[in-house]
């Protein structure tokens, strides 16, 4: 497990986290050793084809991950997702984010590992998945959850640095924290040699 359930009692207290347990963020197993605590933002979670349960935004707030399939719960849960390491698991093209970021992780210091994931934490910061194969649309209740979701999680860990890895995400909510972040689009990311 690459992962540590160490601030779970704490999550347990978002209402959110409550109703969403899957939605719980991937905190590294080594992400309170480091220099800096880094806690990297994505965009939203999707739902397979033909899944209705996230199309109507009210709906999915007030509901919780009971009313889900197995296979639903399974794609929103950020810590199975990432916890797969080596890659295994990141080969379908919706997981073309959890390449570039450990390619990223890598090549800005963090140790080559099984999974370098384990020395940050990451979560979405949308809290209702999008549509499969494509952007979130985002209403205003998705950016009120986000954001009070979001400052309780900068609460709980209290990071030194986050990173947006979703423009969407940064556009929304980047401003609006009270830490250090910066904003590095996964689709923008280009590896270059000596970086």
């Amino acid at each position: 497990m690459h992962y540590t359930e160490h601030y779970d009692n704490d999550f347990d207290s978002i209402a959110f986290y409550r109703n969403y347990p899957e939605y719980r963020p991937f905190i590294g197993k080594h992400f309170d050793d480091g220099k800096s605590k880094i806690l990297l933002l994505a965009e939203s979670h999707y739902l397979p084809t033909g899944s209705t349960a996230h199309l109507l935004p009210k709906n999915w707030y007030e509901n919780s991950s009971v009313l889900l399939t197995d296979e639903e719960r399974r794609w929103i849960n950020t810590r199975g997702i990432i916890n797969s390491g080596n890659n295994q698991h990141w080969k379908h093209k919706g997981h073309t984010i959890y390449r570039h970021l450990e390619k990223a992780l890598i090549e800005s210091g963090i140790p080559k590992s099984t999974n370098s994931f384990s020395y940050v934490a990451c979560m979405n910061a949308f809290q209702r998945p999008a549509k499969t194969k494509d952007s979130l649309r985002v209403h205003e209740i998705d950016t009120e959850n986000a954001f009070l979701v979001l400052s309780s999680v900068i609460e709980i860990l209290k990071p030194d640095h986050i990173c947006f890895v979703s423009s969407k995400a940064w556009k929304h909510l980047g401003g609006k924290l009270n830490v250090a972040t910066d904003v590095i689009p996964h689709l923008k990311w280009t590896p270059k040699s000596g970086q």
